[in-house]
Parts: C-alpha cells; sequence; structure tokens
C-alpha cells in the first residue's frame, strides 16, 4: 500500500531527461490558491475580450472561451504556469543562449521553460501527483463512508447476503470492494471511522451533525498516525455519514444487480 506522504522539504524532480527542477512541496492550500489564480485569469481574459468587442476593436487570432476544450487548455496553462514559478527554486539543465551561460530560475524564465507542452505537461503531472492521490482518495473514503453508515447499505445488507449464502459483494461491485482503501492514509482515517459510531455529534433534536472530530484525532494520534492527511480524510468520511443520513430521509435508489434488489 503506497503514502500519501510527500517530502517535507525541497525536493528535486527530473521533468525529462538532462532536466530537473527543485520545488517546494506543493500544499492542498497552494493549490487550491493556483487554481482560485488561474480561474481569475481565464474571468479577467473574458472580461477583457467581452469590453473589446463592445468597444468596436476586432481581437487578431482571438480566443474562443466559450469552446470548452480552448478554455481548458488555457485554464491548465495558466495553473501550471502558476504553480511553476510559485514552487520552482533551482533548476538544472536550462541555458541562457544570450549569455551562453545556465539560466537563472525567474518568473519569466519559467514561464517561457512551460511554454514547451512537453516540460508543462511532464511537471504538471509529476509535481501534482500527491494532490492527485489525495483527491483520489477523498472520493472512495467518501463514497466508502456513505455506504456503509447507510442503513439499508454496508453491514445490514452484507448480512443478507451471508444468510442466502450469496457470493461476498458480486465482486468488483460492492462498495466495499470498488472503494476499498487503496493508500497508508486511507486506511488509518477509514479505521478511525469505523470506530466513531459512538463518537457522533448530536444536535439537540438528536439529528446527527457529525463526528467527533477531537476524539478522532486523539484517536489518530494516539496510534501515530498521519495526523494533517488524515485530518483531511476524516472529513470527507464525515461528509459520507451525513450524505448516508441525507439518503436514508429522502429515500434510497434501488437497482437490480443479479437479480437481487440493491439500494445504493
Amino acid at each position: 500500500m503506497i503514502t500519501l506522504k510527500q517530502p517535507s522539504e525541497a525536493y528535486r524532480i527530473e521533468v525529462v531527461k538532462g532536466f530537473t527542477v527543485k520545488v517546494k512541496p506543493l500544499t492542498t492550500l497552494s493549490y487550491s490558491v493556483a487554481t482560485m489564480s488561474a480561474q481569475k485569469k481565464i474571468s479577467d481574459l473574458e472580461k477583457g475580450l467581452r469590453d473589446a468587442e463592445e468597444a468596436g476593436f476586432a481581437c487578431e487570432n482571438p480566443i474562443d472561451l466559450k469552446n470548452p476544450q480552448e478554455r481548458n487548455a488555457l485554464f491548465l496553462d495558466f495553473l501550471i504556469k502558476d504553480l511553476a514559478v510559485n514552487h520552482i527554486i533551482a533548476w538544472d539543465g536550462v541555458l541562457d543562449e544570450d549569455k551562453n551561460a545556465p539560466a537563472d530560475p525567474t518568473p519569466d524564465n519559467i514561464r517561457k521553460v512551460m511554454d514547451v507542452s512537453e516540460f508543462a505537461e511532464n511537471f504538471f503531472q509529476t509535481f501534482t501527483h500527491y494532490v492527485s492521490l489525495l483527491g483520489e482518495a477523498r472520493e472512495r473514503i467518501r463514497k466508502l463512508t456513505a455506504w456503509h453508515f447507510k442503513k439499508s447499505g454496508g453491514p445490514s445488507y452484507c448480512q443478507g447476503c451471508k444468510e442466502q449464502e450469496l457470493p461476498c459483494a458480486f465482486e468488483n461491485l460492492c462498495p466495499y470492494q470498488k472503494y476499498a482503501p487503496q493508500l497508508i492514509q486511507e486506511q488509518q482515517a477509514w479505521e478511525i471511522l469505523e470506530s466513531c459510531t459512538t463518537q457522533l455529534r448530536l444536535a439537540p433534536s438528536g439529528k446527527v451533525m457529525g463526528i467527533d472530530m477531537g476524539a478522532a484525532l486523539a484517536i489518530a494520534k494516539a496510534r501515530n498516525f498521519d495526523l494533517e492527511i488524515v485530518a483531511e480524510l476524516l472529513k470527507e468520511g464525515e461528509a459520507g455519514i451525513l450524505d448516508a443520513i441525507t439518503e436514508e430521509e429522502t429515500g434510497p435508489t434501488k437497482v437490480i444487480i443479479n437479480n437481487k434488489e440493491n439500494l445504493k
């Protein structure tokens, strides 16, 4: 099982053979900031083009922001360059042809290098690897928790299979298998969520408001788990519990699988 723990100090990644960069670790917050910055640039550009059109100016080679592919490509370009400028602190393999000497990783030079699609794509995929894994883990833990804590799902559904001596979980269709933890911190968060059945926060009306996060983190600390990442996954797990409760209140969707009624 792999881990979500990325280096805590600046580290090097190879973009392509002969070109490496030293980067500051990427956090969820810094990724969100870069995403919002890219979105704002798109909005500003859209407004600028609209103002120019209304003023009667014709733009040469205008960008069609109404085209999803062009819009997404431009957004990704902004995002990659923002991430690169804000996180690359050194590099090897970049030559300043005017000075015939190694180029400094200035914001302008970084943007020029990231104009090369191969460099940009490889840098983005490698540098954001941990963020991508965390995003996938969040989705799995939320769906797994929503299934586990649903009255008509989880253990009660499995009990029905046992009583009828059915094959476990219809192979890959069972949420326990489909959304099973794949990362170390994901497994840690799931262990805590399973033990939090009696650690729920209740409103005066008796409605579940979420888990007792203080108690959950205390358990994580006592077990020497990765608190920073586990805390993020616990929030998604809490959202999954609330999803389960909401679905039970509004009524489940019935799906027929292998001639058995499956509640999802």
